[in-house]
């Protein structure tokens, strides 16, 4: 297994549309595509890569974005409003086996539309690292 690069980090906020405004006025950066989730958001691009996801908080365990994500407690400023960074790997059948060696839980989904599986881990400060592998990558391990 190694790692491609840092993929994004995503941030939940209540000021949703005037973060998306303030990151695109500062990196002169762009707004783009984003998969059809049921919770409010924006993905924004340096180039072709979404590097920062921006996606409507949540505070109960039936708001959308909770019930996807997770709920997360606390406050949703400041340092608080950091949900989680993401990294692009290949091996996925590397790490699937050194998950379960260290007996580290984990979960994992396949994004609708984009079709990237992804691998969610918790560090020892409770953040979250996403581990995202291509679909085909996946695909090919599963016909192992």
């Amino acid at each position: 297994m190694f790692v491609r690069r840092i993929d994004h980090f995503t941030i939940q906020t209540e000021k949703l549309t005037e973060t998306r405004n303030f990151f695109v006025e500062l990196l002169n950066i762009n707004e783009g595509h984003r998969p059809p989730f049921l919770f409010e958001g924006y993905w924004l691009y340096l180039d072709n890569q979404p590097i920062i996801h921006l996606i409507e908080a949540g505070y109960s365990a039936d708001d959308e974005v909770a019930r996807y994500l997770g709920l997360r407690p606390g406050p949703k400023t400041g340092s608080g409003a950091f949900d989680h960074i993401a990294f692009r790997l290949e091996g996925y059948g590397s790490l699937l086996a050194k998950l379960k060696r260290l007996g580290w839980g984990f979960f994992e989904r396949t994004v609708p539309d984009v079709k990237e599986h992804q691998v969610f881990v918790r560090d020892p400060n409770d953040i979250t690292v996403e581990l995202i592998f291509s679909d085909e990558e996946f695909l090919r391990w599963q016909q192992q």
